[in-house]
């Protein structure tokens, strides 16, 4: 089931082969900012960012799909500007969805998050029959949190030491936001296919 998604500035869909370099180049270029909540942003080589896109393509290729990973493109610029998707997280048994995502630190502060966030909250209730849709945050990522709250999203709970912060190797709280319909969604639209 490969599918994508359109927003008023956005289009989101599968990775293909072919996206590593672009989509390394953006790594490089925001790691900085990307290092404190992800993991993988502390290791930059072309080769990783193959074997995603390798991995991704396969998850949206079996009937046994674990995660949902996306690419955006911004319309306007033509370009491809950062990664979202449903995480592992995700539940399609439940249904859960959890919307993972990271920009190119040049489309920050513009509101596109909170777009392609409100869009993938809209497939997951509108395509996927989610029941719930959630976003896992460590608690002290102010400018996710704003994403989640700006999409409607409730803080339900904060879990104590539940991730491992990835510049201090300390423990740290993870802040859940939850959301079980769409009626508290910002007006953006989306069009899938």
């Amino acid at each position: 089931m490969h599918t994508t998604l359109e927003t008023e500035h956005l289009i989101l869909r599968p990775p293909e082969l072919g996206d590593e370099v672009p989509l390394n180049n953006l790594i490089c270029r925001s790691k900085e900012s990307l290092k404190p909540w992800l993991p993988w942003a502390h290791d930059t080589r072309i080769s990783t960012t193959l074997q995603f896109v390798g991995h991704a393509v396969e998850q949206w290729d079996s009937s046994k799909q674990t995660n949902f990973p996306m690419v955006i493109f911004h319309k306007e610029d033509a370009c491809l500007i950062g990664c979202s998707g449903f995480n592992e997280k995700s539940n399609p048994s439940v249904p859960l969805y959890e919307p993972g995502y990271w920009l190119d630190t040049r489309y920050t502060g513009r509101g596109l998050a909170t777009e392609f966030t409100t869009a993938l909250t809209r497939y997951a209730f509108g395509k996927l029959n989610a029941k719930r849709v959630q976003l896992s945050i460590q608690a002290n990522n102010t400018r996710s949190i704003n994403v989640a709250k700006r999409c409607g999203f409730e803080l339900e709970a904060t879990l104590r030491n539940a991730c491992v912060d990835t510049l201090t190797g300390e423990a740290a709280d993870v802040s859940v936001f939850a959301c079980f319909d769409t009626k508290n969604l910002p007006a953006h639209q989306a069009r899938w296919t």
